[in-house]
């Protein structure tokens, strides 16, 4: 333990002088008594030498910065200016004058005393009346001024326990709304309203040593708001036990670091922190953009799906459209051809049914032929059949006078067609039949003409015989007759009937033959 405390003496040596020097202790006059021959040359030499720290006897040791790599002290500067020690904090009224919320504007009255204000019980005798209270100067005896690698920092030369009050942190007072320090300046707020701002302590030029105490993010004292004695102060505070020749720190806020970066390099500091929140915001980034990538590339691949749908779907519906279209086309078609088809066996049934009825028609007259010719008489001579047929001619043509226009048989010539096939064969073959019903009353009346009896009466006999002959060449004739028609008809022959005149002029001619 003495050897450890021996080697923390030889490194601070520096320290415990200037503490010496300073604080006024005439430790050569307690130690002059050990000093001689007999004594250690070391200690003769301590006593004797004398150093610039003798001279510190007269200045504040908290305006005292000791370099202990360099072995020499310095007095704290900020810009230039020199930053004095002070025991209590300084009200100026001028520099409320200007404040620029009305509440502050023009105060005259250090708005930290307790006097007319509520700022609670005092926390040292938690008297609500005001009090003689003050913070002990003891721990504030022994804390010292220090170069860092931070800049000034402040050192422990001795033990503090947690809990204790080192001491208040003071400065000048100036209103909320004072923005011309920002690296000392701290917001002084209520205990009792603590959202309420009663002023900002801007050590900057006058202060005490807890203006140096640096910042930490895992530091071993810390801020508070309290009321003790007269007024509302600021104090710092331990939060775990200080050892002799620790450096005190603070934690200055995140607020603070805002734009700033901490070298503290303590475990969750805060520059860290926002270094690992920013890396974390740069990954989160970075995944967005990845995912916002894959969203990007999965909707222009759903795009280019729905376009290939859409394409499908397109060709789909044009070959539909196509095929109806065919398969409209082909229906018209069908149409066509099966109205082609039904008017071609309209046709045919047409020509069927003519067929039908022209071969019904020839039937009917093939029997009323085969009637007639079964029930005619036999054949009379010529000469009486010529007349006959003049007569039948005659009793016809005034039978057509008689009967009107309407009923009169046509005269005209009937021309075959030039095939010979078909519906004009057809009419050329009923033009024979009907030529061939014009020549039955003929014929008949030719085989009851009365003059034939008149010639020769004596000749029964051979009357009879020739008849029976006439009646069988009137049948053949009759036959060649209708199959001469009909094959007349069929190579397209005409036939033309004989007018009214002719056959009267024949039969003045026979007359007049009888006559003579």
């Amino acid at each position: 333990m003495w050897k450890a405390l021996y080697g923390n003496f030889q490194r601070h040596h520096l320290n415990i002088w200037v503490q010496a020097s300073t604080r006024g202790f005439e430790w050569r006059k307690l130690l002059a008594p050990y000093a001689g021959d007999a004594a250690p040359p070391e200690l003769n030499q301590v006593l004797a030498s004398k150093t610039s720290a003798d001279n510190l006897r007269h200045t504040h040791p908290h305006e005292i910065v000791i370099n202990e790599r360099e072995r020499h002290f310095r007095t704290p500067k900020f810009q230039d200016r020199s930053q004095n020690h002070i025991d209590a904090s300084i009200f100026h009224p001028r520099d409320w004058q200007t404040a620029k919320d009305p509440e502050h504007r023009g105060l005259k009255k250090d708005p930290t005393l307790r006097e007319g204000l509520n700022y609670g019980l005092c926390d040292l005798c938690a008297e609500g009346k005001i009090c003689e209270c003050q913070i002990k100067e003891a721990p504030f005896e022994f804390v010292q001024l220090v170069e860092t690698p931070k800049g000034v920092g402040v050192r422990a030369l001795a033990r503090f326990e947690k809990g204790d009050i080192l001491g208040e942190y003071i400065g000048e007072l100036h209103p909320p709304c004072y923005k011309g320090d920002h690296i000392y300046a701290l917001t002084m707020q209520g205990k009792v309203d603590v959202d309420k701002e009663i002023a900002v302590i801007c050590p900057m030029e006058y202060g005490n040593f807890t203006r140096f105490i640096n910042h930490s993010c895992r530091p071993n004292t810390t801020f508070e708001r309290r009321t003790i004695g007269n007024r509302a102060t600021m104090t710092v505070e331990v939060v775990r036990d200080i050892q002799p020749f620790e450096e005190l720190t603070i934690n200055y806020g995140r607020e603070y670091w805002k734009g700033r970066t901490c070298i503290c390099g303590e475990e969750g500091c805060y520059t860290q922190q926002e270094k690992r929140k920013k890396r974390q915001q740069e990954r989160e980034m970075e995944r967005r953009k990845q995912r916002d990538m894959q969203l990007e590339a999965s909707k222009n691949v759903a795009e280019e799906v729905d376009k290939d749908k859409e394409e499908c779907l397109a060709k789909e519906v044009n070959e539909e459209e196509a095929a109806a279209a065919a398969a409209a086309a082909a229906e018209e078609t069908n149409e066509e051809e099966t109205d082609e088809e039904e008017t071609d066996e309209e046709e045919t049934e047409e020509e069927e049914t003519d067929e039908e009825e022209s071969e019904e028609e020839e039937a009917g007259e093939e029997e009323v032929e085969e009637e007639e010719v079964e029930e005619r008489p036999p054949n009379k001579k010529p000469e009486e059949a010529k007349a006959s047929s003049r007569k039948g001619s005659k009793e016809g043509s005034s039978s057509e006078a008689e009967e009107g226009p309407s009923e009169r048989k046509p005269k005209e010539t009937i021309a075959s067609s030039k095939d010979g096939t078909g519906k004009d064969r057809e009419e050329e073959e009923r033009a024979a039949q009907r030529i061939h019903q014009d020549w039955v009353p003929i014929l008949e009346d030719y085989n009851d003409y009365p003059s034939c009896n008149d010639e020769e009466g004596g000749k029964g006999k051979e009357k009879e015989k020739g008849e029976e002959e006439l009646e069988g060449e009137g049948t053949e004739e009759q036959q060649e007759t209708s199959e001469e028609s009909s094959s007349r008809g069929s190579e397209g022959s005409s036939y033309v009937f004989v007018d009214e005149e002719e056959e009267e002029e024949e039969e003045r001619e026979e007359r007049e033959g009888r006559g003579h």
